[in-house]
């Protein structure tokens, strides 16, 4: 069906609760009176509506059916995937790696059935159709190199974006019922994306390789290393609880991966995930 059958059907058929309308005249929230605003009908007495308008349920406007238009923007094509809820806000790298490995003094130190939860997981997973999948990649392809790795540090250096991290928040709730089903690979959050920058970042501090030049973190001034670990060029991104896994896998295949690109291989086989 086209976008204007769609439109002419729905038009044809009986105005009902629920429908989006367009309403103009006193209640619109505008001095000008004239201006249409976007309403929701939430009762018919005959041929008089209630509408829920621009305030919500508080603003609760009487108008006749005549008096009103019916919105067709829902109407046509839309490929749109519903927006994901994400809460974002900037974090230090000093801030991420403490929600990333906590000191022990900080750390949640829950247990469920003898089992230590830890606060953050590096292997995502999801399930689909009853069947655990993990949505990261192997080992093999998921090592980068020691340029990729020194790029990431020059890259703070100079305070250059180097982009989102994406969490996923688990409920005590859940992991309580996946520990008690057999499950040992659960944490309070699991990094959806931004792994290879994390364990970078922790690596660098750890002394594990030297920067571009020939320096290792310990190397650095005192100025110089509380400069980076206070640098806040940096989105973490809170999945809720309530987020779903083909939710997640649609995140996954959808944000800008840097560092070495996902494999071919790999994207098809998450985009296989999809239900």
């Amino acid at each position: 069906m086209t976008k204007t059958e769609q439109i002419q059907h729905f038009l044809s058929q009986p105005i009902a609760v629920g429908d989006k309308i367009l309403y103009n005249g006193d209640g619109n929230g505008s001095t000008n009176k004239s201006q249409y605003r976007t309403g929701t009908i939430v009762a018919i007495d005959g041929d008089e509506l209630t509408i829920s308008g621009y305030s919500g349920e508080r603003n609760l406007i009487k108008r006749k059916i005549n008096d009103v238009k019916r919105s067709t923007r829902h109407l046509g094509a839309n490929p749109f995937r519903p927006e994901l809820r994400l809460n974002s806000f900037k974090i230090t790298i000093d801030s991420l790696l403490f929600r990333v490995s906590p000191p022990e003094s900080e750390s949640r130190d829950y247990n469920v059935d003898g089992y230590k939860i830890p606060e953050v997981s590096f292997d995502a997973s999801v399930t689909v159709d009853g069947e655990k999948f993990n949505i990261q990649r192997t080992k093999k392809e998921e090592q980068w190199q020691l340029s990729q790795k020194v790029r990431l540090i020059d890259s703070i250096y100079n305070r250059v974006d180097i982009g989102k991290i994406v969490f996923r928040k688990r409920s005590w709730d859940w992991v309580e019922k996946a520990v008690k089903s057999g499950r040992r690979d659960v944490a309070f959050n699991d990094v959806v994306d931004g792994k290879q920058r994390i364990t970078t970042i922790l690596e660098f501090i750890q002394d594990k390789f030297a920067d571009s030049y020939g320096n290792f973190f310990s190397d650095l001034s005192g100025k110089a290393q509380q400069e980076f670990t206070s640098y806040g060029n940096l989105i973490l991104c809170e999945l809720p609880e309530q987020t779903t896994d083909q939710e997640v896998i649609d995140l996954f295949l959808g944000v800008n991966h840097t560092g070495i690109p996902q494999s071919e291989e790999h994207i098809n086989f998450v985009k296989s995930l999809r239900r």
